[in-house]
């Protein structure tokens, strides 16, 4: 408190600006330049590795693995639009619920000595959220279809770049842009971000409705 890292908020405390800046110095991922890394969006976030296992990463949020693929390439349109952006990013803060560990904290109410749920109690019971993100990102995946799935585990999820998907896809290359474009499109239907266009009849009159 002396310091000004934490400040009054109703009966307790929370963390000030100033201690938010603090934190971000210490845990900088730039050793080089802590004090720039301050104005950085940093914290962690849970990556699958290309092993299977779980990885938590601090860098900066701002930028997700979708932002260089919004961007202008020369005189075009970028291969992205904001929809797309937006419905990948729902799947990340989906799929991070479903990884993310029970949030521990401490009872200052019970009385020292007193009975309660011990931390790794608390640990050994998985919230219903976490479950409910994890459906969620099962239907999502299901939504996009076979294929397209795997590159938006690849490209959203796992944080893999485009050549190296298209590698592990066994596609040709720069096929996986147009793909991933198409995927973010089924998504954002799915997460009626966007309206899905009208079904194809083939017992219509050719330029019929």
């Amino acid at each position: 408190r002396s310091a000004g890292l934490i400040e009054p908020d109703g009966e307790g405390w929370a963390i000030s600006e100033a201690g938010r800046a603090h934190l971000k110095r210490a845990g900088s991922v730039s050793s080089e330049n802590p004090f720039a890394d301050q104005h950085r969006d940093l914290g962690p976030h849970t990556v699958m590795s290309d092993h299977g296992r779980m990885e938590t990463l601090v860098g900066d949020l701002s930028h997700s693995p979708l932002a260089r693929y919004a961007r202008r390439l020369g005189d075009g349109p970028p291969a992205l639009e904001p929809v797309h952006i937006a419905a990948g990013e729902r799947l990340r803060a989906d799929y991070h619920r479903s990884t993310m560990s029970a949030r521990l904290t401490s009872d200052w109410t019970r009385s020292p000595g007193g009975k309660g749920r011990t931390a790794a109690g608390l640990a050994a019971e998985p919230p219903a959220s976490r479950l409910a993100a994890k459906d969620q990102v099962l239907d999502a995946l299901g939504a996009v279809g076979p294929g397209l799935d795997r590159l938006l585990v690849n490209i959203c999820l796992r944080e893999t770049g485009m050549e190296r998907s298209e590698r592990a896809l066994g596609w040709p290359a720069r096929a996986g842009l147009p793909a991933l474009r198409i995927a973010l499109d089924r998504l954002a239907v799915h997460y009626a971000m966007k309206a899905a266009g009208p079904r194809a009849d083939p017992f219509c009159e050719p330029g019929g409705a």
